[in-house]
């Protein structure tokens, strides 16, 4: 968004040309509006002097405005600007016509309303209103020849001239306000787009030097032990490295910052500093005209200090600048407070970063710390079911090579088969138990659950062929998830195990697996016929390290870590149990 300039004239040069304008209507309102005017013009008449006193007087103003700096036309000096000229018109208007005239009337009548109208562009109606007014007032009492003299007609084009002034008054003042208050908005979004403390600080030393009006600006914040440190600053040989930074360091009360940090009171500084009996003692690194020293304040912490000041511009701050200051410093303090939440937040999420990663690692160290248990388990069973095999291999190979047996080269042939069926049967088992066995890293992989079923009682069908029936419903459409077939395969060994040891003694023992499919699931159930779980054990047997078994029998990991590892494939195990009844774990994959 751009402001248009009035002409192309900007701030103070506006108002000089304006006020020219006025004082040469004002002149010729003077010399030619009198009642009795006559030619030549007499210069030693009281009306003459008053002209140079009054063109003295505006001439001076306008000369000092000119040399005015742009940042002192503040809107209390346009205000005092437009009650002086109000007095001089008023002035000369008396001079010519009287109290009694009803030019006054009809002046501030304009004047008024053009400060109400505000933009230069209404001006022209309400002056051209108030002229027609004072037209129908004039015509009220005199005829339309005396409206058509000089000395009448000369008063229509101060009373426009008049209503425009006033309106560039009002228009620059508040011009100059939203300029000012625009850019604060801009440099807000600037600074609150920068969340990297990094970053943020050069941004703030720019847009401080800008608004400030500053020759140097430094930012100290408060480090780890609660002293002041530079932070950032205008870039000069004595704060050009970082050395320089991290030693620059001072204690809350110590020199003018800290004394500023320890008040949480802002300090304007005119002139040396020596000369200030608040900071006497203390000595100045270079000659400062004036500062402007800024505690920067969260709610009540102390974040920092913001120091700006003026060496080569010897103007001295005023209330203006620090009116935009107090405003500008409490938007640098929330930015720098939501960058420093911002790196406190950046150092937490490393740190759960950390944890995470740790808390994996575990997890996955404790997956193969029971697997392995599982191993041992499944070890002794293993065993047996591979020495039926291997019996019968070595009595045929025994039989092919003594004496005795049969010279049918056919019945040799079928021996032979029968030892390779015995091998391969022992080389699968001896296979399945070493992949379960093996350190996986973490995989998914699209994977039949009905295979990593077979494949798993392929490891525990030994326990359970003698003694336990297993009954199999398995889905025919083959579900495929997206999952860790080693984790999975983990999980039901252990749910397995925990059944064979519920239904170990007891009569028609049985064992019932199921999978179905659901429309955003898969169900994986186990049910058994055992002992149950008591309702009070229910609510711990996912607990870390609970166990009913007795020491040495088992690790209280098993339905932890099966539990662990469902979850993170996005799953859920449901139990359902009744003492002397049996279990049923459901375990809920997402399809």
């Amino acid at each position: 968004m751009k402001i248009k300039p009035i002409f192309n004239l900007e701030g103070k040069y506006s108002l000089i040309s304006f006020r020219f304008i006025i004082l040469l209507l004002l002149i010729f309102f003077m010399l030619y509006g009198q009642r009795e005017a006559s030619l030549p013009l007499d210069f030693n008449s009281e009306i003459m002097k008053w002209i140079l006193i009054i063109a003295s007087i505006h001439i001076g103003s306008n000369f000092l405005l000119f040399f005015i700096p742009n940042q002192w036309i503040t809107k209390s000096l346009s205000a005092g600007l437009f009650f002086f000229d109000t007095i001089l018109i008023s002035l000369a208007l008396y001079k010519i016509q009287g109290f009694e005239s009803d030019i006054f009337l009809v002046y501030f009548l304009v004047v008024f309303m053009t400060v109400i109208a505000r933009k230069p562009s209404l001006s022209f109606l309400v002056s051209g209103l108030a002229c027609l007014l004072y037209g129908f007032l004039f015509l009220k009492n005199h005829s339309i020849e005396e409206l058509m003299q000089p000395e009448v007609m000369i008063r229509f084009p101060l009373l426009l001239v008049v209503a425009f002034f006033s309106s560039i008054i009002v228009y620059e003042s508040e011009k100059t306000e939203f300029k000012a208050v625009f850019a604060l908005y801009e440099m807000s979004k600037a600074l609150f787009s920068k969340l990297k403390l990094e970053n943020l600080l050069p941004l703030l030393v720019e847009h401080s030097l800008k608004l400030l009006k500053a020759d140097d600006i430094s930012i100290m914040l408060l480090d780890q032990d609660k002293n002041l440190f530079l932070a950032a600053a205008t870039p000069q040989p004595h704060f050009q490295s970082n050395e320089h930074k991290k030693t620059t360091r001072m204690a809350i009360g110590e020199r003018v910052a800290g004394k500023v940090a320890e008040w949480q009171e802002s300090v304007l500084i005119v002139g040396p500093l020596a000369n200030d009996p608040r900071f006497s003692g203390i000595e100045s690194r270079e000659e400062i005209h004036s500062s402007l020293i800024y505690p920067l304040l969260s709610k009540t912490d102390i974040l920092g200090v913001l120091c700006a000041t003026r060496t080569k511009n010897k103007i001295p701050f005023n209330q203006s600048d620090q009116q935009y200051a107090d405003i500008f410093v409490s938007l640098v303090s929330q930015a720098i407070d939501n960058a420093r939440l911002y790196q406190e937040l950046e150092q937490k999420i490393e740190m759960l970063d950390k944890s995470y990663k740790q808390l994996s690692d575990t997890q996955y160290q404790l997956i193969q710390s029971e697997k392995l248990s599982g191993i041992g388990q499944l070890a002794a069973g293993v065993a047996h079911e591979l020495n039926n095999p291997l019996t019968s291999v070595i009595g045929l190979v025994d039989l092919l090579l003594s004496d005795e047996g049969e010279d049918d080269p056919l019945q040799k042939k079928e021996d032979l088969k029968i030892v390779r069926e015995q091998a391969v049967q022992c080389s699968r088992i001896i296979s399945h138990l070493l992949q379960f066995s093996k350190k996986h890293p973490p995989h998914k992989e699209l994977s039949s659950i009905n295979q990593i079923l077979e494949k798993t009682l392929t490891l525990v069908q030994y326990k359970f062929k003698s003694e336990i029936k297993i009954i199999k419903e398995l889905d025919a459409t083959n579900p495929l998830l997206r999952v860790d077939p080693y984790q999975i395969q983990q999980v039901f060994i252990n749910i397995l195990n925990n059944a064979y040891d519920a239904l170990k003694g007891k009569l028609e023992a049985q064992v019932m697996i199921k999978t179905t499919v659901d429309s955003n699931k898969i169900n994986i159930i186990f049910k058994d016929n055992g002992t149950g779980i008591s309702e009070s054990n229910i609510r711990k047997i996912f607990d870390p390290f609970f166990t009913t078994k007795e020491v040495g029998k088992g690790t209280g990991l098993g339905l932890s870590v099966s539990y662990g590892i469902i979850k993170e494939h996005g799953g859920d195990i449901l139990v359902n149990s009744k003492v002397g009844e049996g279990s049923e774990f459901i375990i809920q994959l997402p399809a």
